[in-house]
């Protein structure tokens, strides 16, 4: 996501992103409306980087098959760039999520996108939450009128009427 002045201006991620180590990302409509009922969640989880290699594997293993890193480095970046539209100059590009918890995928996503902005590492607030969801948390303790409902004014975030 694009952060300016303390709100979020753009952002690209999720199944809507580039492809992970399970989801394929975003998906073109020539396909969706293609595929057969019943649809399941299990589309959204295919076709990702595990898909790629054609192997049951965990994150750490990708190390094993650089085509697969590049491949995961080229996407992200495209999404990069992408937001690059709304926020020309990025003070720094922060990285989340599981795989980069391993330095060979840091380390790569780092040499690509640090000609845009400098790269760092999201503070990990739980030890068992993933990082969208502490932020979720954080917003809706916010609009709640919690701890957080300063940062969520500043944010410009408002819950129903």
């Amino acid at each position: 996501m694009a952060v300016e002045d303390g709100r979020i201006v753009d952002g690209i991620g999720g199944t809507n992103g580039s492809l992970g180590f399970l989801g394929g990302g975003g998906m073109d409509a020539e396909i969706a409306i293609r595929l057969k009922p019943p649809l399941t969640q299990e589309i959204a989880f295919r076709g990702g980087l595990k898909d790629f290699v054609g192997k049951d594997i965990e994150p750490k293993d990708l190390i094993k098959f650089r085509k697969a890193i590049v491949l995961l480095g080229e996407s992200i970046e495209k999404d990069i760039a992408s937001i690059l539209v709304s926020m020309c100059n990025p003070r720094e590009i922060i990285l989340s999520g599981r795989l980069i918890a391993h330095n060979f995928i840091r380390s790569e996503l780092g040499n690509r996108l640090n000609k845009y902005a400098p790269v760092v590492k999201v503070k990990k607030l739980s030890r068992i939450a993933k990082e969208a969801a502490c932020g979720a948390y954080i917003i809706g303790e916010g609009l709640l009128g919690g701890k957080y409902h300063r940062l969520v004014e500043n944010m410009k975030i408002s819950g129903p009427d």
